[in-house]
């Protein structure tokens, strides 16, 4: 089922040639990925990262591409180019590259002559020039700073990535998108679209106003013990786990979705931490998304995340049945919104259907867990765990494998995450 989630999803997100409000079909940068600076909810589909922000433009051959850009202030930055057309295909343990033709992540971009890479050292924000060439990636050496499009490629989806940015109110950190040329020629950047504020001014901001008041959903079949799915990315860098959740096992007292698990450490950059400092992971967060629309609703990034000793509790249900914030914070718990349509809202459907409470939107839940760029030394990464047997990876994980499962609030005021398998 993720299989076949998870490929629709990227599909839809290549499908996506029209250029944003405000923005020229003949502008770089012209589709901006992120759920908080799009007020109709469009854009929100594809399983999208609220945390991090993608900027997508569309390129054919045969010139070559010149990216010059300044190096965000940020956790984590990359380029990468995907397939524009066709079907993508991939199996279990290469679904999250599928429909990747070749990608920089910030740590393996060298810096202009006489400039910083601050994903690597110092804190400068360096200069960077990057080329794509319409040619197949060589098995050896291939030239730094260069993506390889493929010799019969025929549309390429380039996409910039800056994954939490310092100052949370500059999507792009700090720094003017990349300059792009296309054979010489230079292109102008649709400028950066703000984050849209109140937050409410938005489809997605709305999304955690309600307590659910739509249909049932029959098309999915979880389990009443929700069971976590592992998708590694040794290329990308972006591994996650992703666990199906359905209101159908809110039954009895049972209101909330609560999951527990081992902190990996992390640079907190929000906190004056630098990108490069040893830890266990970049990067990591735990997201509520819709399957059927594939909506994001809510992401807790790493730095985000109550604490309780060295783990996070994460409770997901309607606001109206939300542990109060003296409970939570006894427990060192983060609510995070089911998701619900405000009245007269709606989400679109990856082929750009308008679905609304009347087609079972948000009667199931998927619980996603991300890391980016785990370091190889640890073991109980997703990346790592996800090339054992299924049977053997929540062994090897540990403490860090997530515990999840349905809880009545007066359990979880009682018991804190000690409520999962009562």
């Amino acid at each position: 089922m993720f299989l076949v989630l998870f490929l629709l999803a990227i599909n839809a997100v290549f499908a996506q040639q029209q250029p944003d409000p405000g923005c020229e079909a003949s502008q770089a940068w012209i589709t901006q990925e992120s759920p908080m600076s799009d007020p109709t909810g469009r854009l929100n589909v594809g399983f999208q990262s609220i945390s991090g922000t993608s900027w997508v433009t569309y390129i054919t051959p045969p010139q070559t591409v010149t990216l010059h850009g300044t190096f965000p202030a940020a956790r984590a930055m990359s380029v990468a180019a995907y397939y524009g057309t066709g079907t993508i295909s991939g199996d279990l343990h290469s679904l999250v590259d599928a429909g990747i033709i070749d990608f920089l992540q910030d740590q393996d971009i060298n810096p202009d002559p006489g400039q910083n890479n601050p994903f690597v050292s110092g804190t400068a924000l360096g200069t960077f020039t990057i080329q794509a060439i319409w040619s197949d990636k060589p098995s050896s050496n291939p030239q730094p700073n260069t993506l390889y499009l493929g010799s019969h490629t025929s549309l390429v989806h380039l996409a910039y990535r800056v994954v939490y940015a310092t100052d949370p109110n500059d999507l792009a950190g700090d720094v003017p998108l990349p300059a792009m040329t296309i054979g010489g020629a230079a292109m102008t950047n649709c400028a950066v679209r703000p984050i849209v504020t109140p937050q409410d001014a938005t489809v997605w901001g709305r999304l955690a106003f309600d307590d659910f008041t739509g249909v049932s959903n029959t098309s999915l079949n979880p389990s009443h013990f929700p069971t976590w799915t592992l998708f590694p990315s040794s290329e990308s860098g972006n591994a996650f786990m992703a666990a199906v959740i359905s209101r159908q096992f809110l039954v009895g007292d049972k209101s909330l979705v609560v999951v527990k698990m081992e902190r990996p450490t992390f640079p907190d950059n929000r906190e004056g931490v630098l990108p490069y400092t040893p830890s266990q992971v970049r990067f990591w967060s735990l997201a509520e998304k819709e399957p059927i629309s594939t909506a994001s609703v809510r992401a807790i990034a790493d730095g985000d995340a109550a604490v309780s000793g060295d783990s996070s509790v994460f409770v997901i249900c309607d606001p109206s049945l939300a542990p109060s914030a003296d409970t939570l914070a006894i427990w060192g718990a983060t609510w995070i919104a089911w998701g619900a349509l405000y009245p007269g809202d709606f989400v679109y459907s990856m082929g750009g259907t308008m679905l609304t409470n009347e087609d079972g939107v948000f009667w199931y839940g998927l619980v996603w867990y991300t890391q980016i760029l785990a370091n190889p030394g640890f073991a109980q990464s997703i990346e790592n765990v996800s090339q054992l047997g299924p049977s053997q990876q929540k062994a090897a994980m540990g403490a860090y494998w997530p515990s999840i499962g349905y809880c009545s609030l007066a359990s979880f005021t009682s018991s804190g995450a000690g409520c999962i398998g009562q």
